[in-house]
């Protein structure tokens, strides 16, 4: 089988757009408000892109119907193997 063509690595700018956005997530709205301030055509299209991301993310999130699974705690408890480690 053929490996699969591999992604471009992230440019020095979409590594800091995520790292800052990653730290304003929970104010989502206010750093949306940033993109006022990327100069430059390439970091105009990072923001562009940074936003075109959360919005598929949030769509996805909303499209959600089916409320949370609840977590078997004791089912989990049963399969450690090791339960002095923990």
């Amino acid at each position: 089988r053929p490996a699969a063509p591999r992604a471009p690595p992230p440019s020095a700018m979409a590594k800091l757009m995520r790292r800052s956005a990653r730290r304003v997530l929970p104010g989502r709205d206010r750093w949306h408000a940033l993109q006022e301030y990327a100069t430059g055509e390439a970091n105009v299209e990072e923001f562009r892109l940074l936003r075109a991301r959360d919005s598929a993310v949030t769509s996805t999130i909303a499209a959600q119907t089916a409320p949370a699974k609840a977590i078997d705690w004791a089912a989990w408890e049963s399969r450690i193997s090791n339960k002095e480690t923990l």
